[in-house]
């Protein structure tokens, strides 16, 4: 038992024209409106559609409300309580969880004589409620869209109700024009109406039609409204696998039909949306064909071979609808709405080659990011360092791991093996940064170690030879020895890396000429008088012919730099790399003057204190370590007593 409707249907349909599906004249009330889902996309929706929203209901919250920015939405238990408080809609949205559904819509129509449409946000309904939502609709004259639709929107009345079609900012992906969009897909009917608009054509209505089992308001209802639509002069179609529907659906405009999911042809269960599984007769390849009957062409349209008629195109790339719908209306003697605003190319806001050598068609150019998104990745670039997630400490950094067939150690992913063909700075950079030295870094740390491993008149080595008298054994002294070496020890080093990696990720580029700094950041580098440390680690780098913006910004700076500065320096040079590919943290970087000097120091006081002298260490010049020695030379000095000699290092 049905109402009688528009048309000529066997069953209830009230919708004669697209324009009637949303428009200014809906209010609407909302079932579990303060939900997680609801709670987000309901103020948007609302004050894009200039109020539409009358009340809401969440069972046991009566006087609470939800904010918007046209003012509050009041919330009851239940929508009797909302009509006796006064309030009067003709549209209500489910929120409802599966097993609340039916109860919601049944309670929706009973209580309310003047509903007219059911918009059900709800996913994956059983089988069995659905009917009885379709079976309540048809006997009280309303129309459902649903389940797991996403609502419908507007372009011309600026209406949206339901779900979150056009996004957060549906007035901009919403652009008035001509064409009708139906989908079974709510996300992409956003992203659809978006390429259209790309391509110069703007949108009338569009309808999230959801992909349950049950699709209450369907092909051929839409079909029927589109025809007595005077505003929509095409329509765009999103079809899943599933259901005869669009067989069944005579339209009499141009159509572009993008039907999708071959792959699910042989799928025994649904992936994706409940009704998007195939009965044998129905899948995405029948779905074609029905298509290119209704549109009398022969095959599908893709940019290489552009096959369509007068009627229609078929398209399986939902990137190739908007050059289709143009070919299409171009036949009917149509031109689009407007000029387009912009391609569907490809345009990178980001990119990373990882340093390989792309062709071009992969080595896209980055281009600037559109509004407000350019101000959110400049904020993001001026992060440098990865975010590591928090987690237990077992078995779970990765930095080490052993092959289960080979029982061979990696390190950030180079094996030991491998690992034995580097020097000893190389592997220091590997376990701290996680990338092996280049040349010129290998360069940098051995100045920035070798200008510490001289312990003359350093607690740290009164540390290690007291534990040395007393008989302990050599790693015993060597702990002694970095105990005493804490964060503190480098604190200056350290504040003046973090104000250089402040700096450079700032200016958005590592060129010292563009860097301006105030007197207090300054005086972080700089003294009064010079550092003879400083000066010597600075001659040492120019000597090894290391080089670093970072050490070139010290010295474009007026005044002589300190050796804190310039241990920051070198640090910075070193983590600038790891840091800005994301492969260490910001902290990490930070912490790197404090590792050099615990290692300077466990080099250092492996060696006895009669080998630290002034200017000498183990009987070799410190200009000479500074400026000629590795820092394996240097470390094999301070544990055996000599330089290595020419057969010793391969």
């Amino acid at each position: 038992m049905y109402r009688q409707g528009v048309g000529d249907f066997k069953y209830f349909v009230g919708i004669s024209s697209l324009s009637q599906v949303a428009n200014r004249d809906d209010r609407v009330c909302v079932l579990n409106i303060l939900g997680g889902e609801s709670s987000e996309v309901t103020p948007v929706g609302h004050v894009y559609s200039g109020g539409n929203v009358v009340f809401g209901t969440s069972p046991g919250r009566r006087g609470q409300v939800l904010d918007t920015a046209l003012g509050p939405i009041p919330v009851f238990n239940n929508v009797r309580e909302g009509l006796e408080a006064g309030h009067r809609f003709t549209s209500g949205v489910v929120y409802l969880p599966p097993p609340a559904a039916r109860d919601g819509v049944a309670e929706l129509i009973r209580v309310n004589p003047e509903l007219r449409k059911i918009f059900i946000v709800t996913e994956k309904l059983s089988v069995h409620d659905a009917r009885e939502i379709r079976a309540m609709g048809q006997q009280n004259g309303v129309d459902i869209f649903g389940g797991n639709s996403l609502g419908v929107a507007d372009s011309w009345s600026r209406v949206r109700i339901g779900g979150a079609l056009g996004g957060d900012a549906p007035g901009e992906a919403l652009k008035k024009g001509s064409i009708a969009i139906y989908s079974n897909s709510g996300n992409f009917t956003t992203t659809i109406a978006t390429y259209l608009r790309m391509a110069g054509w703007g949108t009338t209505t569009l309808i999230s039609s959801g992909k349950d089992v049950y699709i209450h308001f369907a092909a051929p209802e839409f079909a029927f409204a589109l025809a007595n639509d005077a505003r929509s002069k095409a329509a765009v179609l999103y079809v899943e696998p599933g259901g005869s529907y669009e067989q069944d659906a005579c339209f009499t405009k141009p159509v572009v039909a993008c039907v999708v999911g071959r792959w699910k042809a042989k799928l025994t269960r649904a992936v994706g949306h409940a009704g998007a599984m195939a009965g044998g007769d129905d899948d995405a390849a029948a779905k074609e064909r029905w298509f290119m009957d209704k549109f009398g062409v022969s095959g599908i349209f893709t940019p290489e071979q552009p096959i369509f008629s007068a009627k229609g195109a078929l398209v399986t790339n939902i990137a190739h609808i908007p050059q289709a719908l143009t070919a299409v209306m171009r036949e009917n003697a149509t031109r689009p709405d407007f000029a387009p605003e912009g391609s569907l190319s490809l345009k990178p806001w980001f990119g990373a080659g990882q340093g390989l050598s792309l062709p071009p068609a992969l080595d896209l150019p980055v281009v600037p990011a559109v509004a407000p998104y350019d101000e959110q990745i400049a904020a993001l670039n001026r992060r440098v360092g990865a975010s590591f997630p928090r987690q237990s400490m077992k078995d779970v950094s990765g930095a080490s791991q052993m092959a289960p067939s080979t029982q061979i150690t990696s390190l950030h992913g180079l094996t030991v093996l491998d690992a034995a063909d580097f020097s000893f700075e190389s592997n220091l950079c590997l376990a701290l940064l996680r990338e092996p030295a280049s040349d010129n870094q290998a360069a940098l740390i051995s100045v920035a170690i070798g200008a510490a491993v001289n312990l003359l008149g350093d607690p740290a080595l009164a540390a290690a030879e007291a534990a040395r008298q007393a008989g302990n054994a050599p790693n015993a002294a060597i702990a002694a020895a970095l105990s005493i070496i804490g964060p503190g020890r480098v604190a200056r080093s350290r504040q003046a890396l973090a104000a250089l990696i402040d700096l450079f990720a700032g200016a958005g580029a590592v060129d010292p000429g563009r860097l301006t700094v105030d007197g207090e950041t300054r005086r972080l580098f700089v003294g009064d008088r010079p550092d003879p440390r400083a000066e010597a680690m600075l001659a040492a780098l120019d000597e090894r012919g290391a080089k670093s913006p970072f050490i070139d910004f010290l010295r474009s700076l007026k005044g002589p730099p300190t050796h804190h500065a310039v241990e920051a320096a070198v640090a910075a040079a070193l983590v600038w790399g790891p840091l800005t590919h994301k492969r260490i943290s910001r902290l990490s970087a930070e912490l790197l003057p404090w590792w050099l000097h615990l290692v300077a120091t466990a080099i250092g006081s492996a060696a006895d204190a009669i080998c630290h002298g002034a200017g000498s260490f183990c009987g070799v010049p410190m200009r000479e370590i500074l400026g000629r020695r590795s820092l394996t030379e240097t470390a094999c000095l301070a544990l055996l007593g000599g330089m290595p000699g020419p057969g010793d290092l391969v």
